[in-house]
């Protein structure tokens, strides 16, 4: 039985993406019971065979070059190695979404994430639908009715690497404008606050059980119970730090949802 013969050159993608895996085989040769295969350089990446079929996951962090060759054994001996194939690893992109998780039923967002020139960005939308940008880093999302959403991100680079950002869950609630409000029973001012944010209701009326706010992100930031009758006048929110800020008011029969800007 003569040696194996020269290998083929490793068929599989050119272009591989740091933290991401790939697969490589070669032509099956005669009378082959092994095949061997090197990566150059090791750190590129965690080199799987599984006989004439190659599995390497990239390490995160490496970018450059890399060849791949192979070559068949038996027992009489190694045959010649093959061609190398010339891998050119690039950087992943790692998209994150920044926006707001507790919006406004029937109102735009925009939501973001970071910008890179050549790349392309695919978002899909649960909840809502995307009212413009689709494609680039910032899109403006409609949201529909009260209930729960999404709104999530993949990344494509010129080179091919792709990944998806952590969705972001988003809850879409009814909230009245404090404009259209000031007339009614309930007055929530000013609007941009800096130290603090003011109520005025009749809690008579509306029998209001409950006032909280929340930042952006859906954190609780205050809550107050409230007996009948009774007014809260205002609320200190000098520590909060800038952004948008929910005020609900909850009552038996329905829960208000007022938004205000601290600055």
């Amino acid at each position: 039985m003569p040696v194996p013969e020269q290998a083929g050159q490793p068929n599989g993608p050119e272009t591989g993406c740091d933290g991401q895996p790939a697969t490589y085989i070669t032509t099956p040769l005669p009378g082959t019971n092994l095949y061997t295969w090197t990566l150059t350089p090791e750190e590129a990446g965690v080199l799987t065979p599984v006989f004439d079929t190659a599995h390497i996951n990239w390490n995160s962090g490496f970018t450059g070059n890399a060849t791949l060759s192979v070559h068949g054994e038996n027992g009489c001996g190694e045959g010649p190695e093959s061609e190398p194939l010339g891998i050119n690893v690039c950087i992943s992109p790692a998209p994150e979404i920044g926006g707001l998780q507790l919006v406004c039923a029937d109102r735009e967002e925009q939501y973001e994430t970071p910008d890179h020139d050549g790349s392309f960005y695919t978002w899909e939308v649960t909840g809502g639908v995307i009212a413009g940008g689709a494609g680039t880093h910032q899109v403006t999302v409609l949201w529909g009715g009260p209930g729960n959403g999404s709104v999530s991100v993949t990344e494509s680079t010129d080179e091919g690497c792709s990944a998806n950002a952590q969705t972001l869950n988003v809850t879409i609630e009814i909230c009245e404008s404090v404009r259209e409000n000031n007339s009614g029973n309930i007055r929530i001012y000013p609007n941009p606050a800096v130290d603090l944010v003011n109520f005025s209701f009749n809690n008579t009326d509306i029998q209001i059980e409950r006032i909280s706010i929340t930042n952006a992100a859906g954190q609780l930031l205050f809550e107050n119970l409230i007996k009948a009758g009774s007014v809260i006048e205002s609320i200190d929110i000098s520590d909060y730090p800038a952004g948008v800020y929910f005020v609900k008011a909850i009552s038996k029969v329905q829960v208000s949802v007022f938004r205000f800007h601290k600055i």
